[in-house]
């Protein structure tokens, strides 16, 4: 949930949709989803990628109003960088789960 905000584009509003979805999909895909589980903040999910368990949470859909302190400047510049960062990895997930499914599909099947 990111509040339409003077600084943050549309265009990395749709990046960062993009990635989430990709990411949703990488976890789908390679049955990595361990836990999930709700709580006041919104509902945390736990899986386990490359023998590491990442623990994320997504927030339920409400509006919230941002405090003015907050330097969004700095946190629009940290969102550019890790928009281009997760996007390697995600990509590169995604790349391995793809040459696994090759991989097992290539075996011959062992019969009778």
């Amino acid at each position: 949930n990111i509040e339409a905000h003077k600084f943050l584009t549309m265009r990395q509003h749709q990046q960062c949709q993009e990635l989430i979805d990709k990411w949703n999909n990488f976890v789908i895909r390679s049955h990595a989803l361990r836990k999930v589980f709700f709580t006041i903040k919104g509902i945390y999910f736990q899986a386990e990628v490359s023998g590491e368990t990442i623990t994320w949470l997504c927030p339920y859909e409400f509006t919230t109003t941002l405090p003015k302190t907050v330097d969004y400047g700095v946190m629009i510049a940290f969102l550019e960088y890790y928009l281009v960062h997760l996007g390697f990895v995600v990509f590169k997930l995604h790349h391995d789960v793809q040459k696994q499914e090759r991989d097992e599909e290539s075996k011959p099947e062992v019969t009778d």
